[in-house]
C-alpha cells in the first residue's frame, strides 16, 4: 500500500510532552494523531482506533501477606488480569491494514479513579498501536523504559555489593540498636530476637561487630553459637 508507506515516511512527530517527576520528554497519543490528520487527508485516507477490553484468568502473582517480617512475607496467587486492547486500521483506495497493542488496567493505582485507570492504559494501548502501524520507533524513548525513580537508591545508602536495599536499610537499623544498648545482656537479646533475620542476610555484619565488641570487652561478651566462628 503506497499511501501507508508514504505516510510513514513523512511522518513527523515531535516528544512535545514533559514528564516532570521522570524528567523526560515523550509523545502522547493525541500527538501522534494531530501530526497524522493532514498526511492522511493528502492522501484520502481513514484511520481509526478502537478499543476492546479483555481479561485473562490465572495470572501468577506475588503479593505480600505480613509486612511485619523482615524480609516481608509473601505468598504466590492466581488473579484476573484486565486490559485494554486497542486496534488501529489504516484505509485507503478499499484496503485496509490493522495492528494490535495492549496494556494492563490497574483499577487500584493510587490517585486515580477506575475511569482514569481505564483512561491512561487506553491511551498507551492506542499509542502503541500507532507506533506500531506508522513505524515510530520509541526504543530511545524513556517512555518505554522509565521506572519512575523506583530503581533508583539514594547514594547515602547504597550498600556494597548491591544486596536488596530494604535488607541493608534493616541491617544498618539493627547495628544501630546494638551500639545503642549500654550492657551486654542487652545486645545479646536483640540478636537473639533476630536471628532468623541474621541468618538470611546480615550474618557477616553482626559477626564482624561481634568480634569488635569481644575486644572491646576482653572477651566478656558470650555471642550465641550461630555467631561464633561464622
Amino acid at each position: 500500500m503506497k499511501q501507508l508507506v508514504a505516510i510513514q515516511s513523512a511522518l513527523v512527530c515531535q516528544k512535545n510532552q514533559n514528564n516532570k517527576f521522570g524528567n523526560y520528554n515523550y509523545r502522547s497519543c493525541e500527538d501522534i494523531l494531530e501530526a497524522l490528520k493532514p498526511l492522511l487527508e493528502k492522501h484520502d485516507a481513514t484511520l481509526t482506533v478502537r478499543d476492546e477490553v479483555k481479561q485473562v484468568e490465572n495470572v501468577p502473582q506475588m503479593i505480600i501477606v505480613d509486612e511485619s517480617t523482615k524480609p516481608k512475607k509473601k505468598q504466590l496467587v492466581t488473579s484476573t488480569l484486565i486490559y485494554i486492547e486497542a486496534t488501529a486500521t489504516f484505509t485507503c483506495d478499499g484496503e485496509s491494514v490493522s495492528v494490535t497493542a495492549q496494556a494492563g488496567v490497574d483499577v487500584n493505582k493510587a490517585g486515580m479513579d477506575i475511569a482514569q485507570c481505564f483512561g491512561s492504559s487506553s491511551s498507551y494501548a492506542r499509542k502503541y498501536a500507532l507506533n506500531g502501524l506508522f513505524l515510530i520507533d520509541d526504543t530511545k524513548d524513556a517512555d518505554a523504559t522509565n521506572d519512575h525513580g523506583k530503581g533508583q537508591l539514594s547514594p547515602t545508602k547504597q550498600p556494597p555489593n548491591n544486596p536488596p536495599h530494604e535488607m541493608y536499610n534493616w541491617s544498618v537499623d539493627f547495628k544501630n540498636k546494638i551500639q545503642q544498648q549500654i550492657n551486654n545482656e542487652g545486645m545479646i537479646a536483640l540478636i537473639n530476637d533476630n536471628e532468623t533475620s541474621l541468618n538470611d542476610c546480615t550474618k557477616k555484619m553482626v559477626k564482624d561487630f561481634a568480634d569488635t565488641i569481644t575486644a572491646r570487652t576482653n572477651g566478656e561478651v558470650k555471642w550465641p553459637d550461630y555467631i561464633k566462628g561464622k
